[in-house]
């Protein structure tokens, strides 16, 4: 775990401090601190530089063993290596703070056209509008159909052929749906 030799049992408390990051020898000192003041339990995770120089997450807990005539005697606890569930959680960080950018980056190339973003999953039939599409159609957006069942009612019958022939293109040989209707606004025109 720390990359000592297999048959250390004790190290000192110099050694071991030698192995914890500088940047977190602060926040586990505070912690080992609280032990001694309070009622001797300890948890920390904290980063260690193991003897082959690479940098792992560990976390410890434990006890401050104290003897009422001589104070701390020793500590007595484990260490769990986590370095893989704290690798899997910055990335997980980083995967959503991308997600918010693109998300922020989209919405403001939406707001920026005067499109009404759609999207329809046909295995389910569901519909999903951008808000933008209930402003262009004057309406409220939870007046806005559900389902594609629903959307041919906002259509002008004129224009339903054109609709059905440029999803019957799509799911035929994936041909772009690009298609221009005429739709009901919320006064019905």
């Amino acid at each position: 775990l720390l990359g000592l030799p297999e048959a250390t049992q004790w190290i000192t408390q110099d050694h071991w401090l030698a192995l914890v990051h500088p940047e977190d020898l602060e926040p586990l000192a505070d912690a080992f601190g609280r032990a001694l003041v309070d009622d001797g339990a300890f948890a920390a995770e904290y980063r260690c530089l193991r003897t082959d120089r690479s940098t792992g997450w560990v976390s410890a807990a434990g006890r401050v063993l104290v003897d009422d005539a001589q104070g701390a005697r020793r500590i007595v606890g484990s260490i769990v290596d986590i370095t893989r569930r704290r690798r899997a959680e910055d990335e997980l960080r980083a995967a959503a703070e991308s997600l918010r950018e693109a998300q922020q980056r989209l919405s403001r190339a939406v707001h920026g056209t005067s499109d009404g973003l759609w999207e329809w999953r046909p295995a389910t039939g569901e519909l999903w509008f951008a808000p933008r599409v209930a402003e262009l159609l004057g309406c409220d957006p939870d007046v806005l159909p559900k389902d594609a069942a629903a959307l041919a009612g906002l259509v002008h019958p004129d224009d339903l052929p054109r609709m059905r022939e440029a999803s019957a293109r799509l799911f035929a040989d994936g041909a772009p749906y690009d298609v221009e209707l005429r739709m009901r606004d919320a006064r019905g025109e």
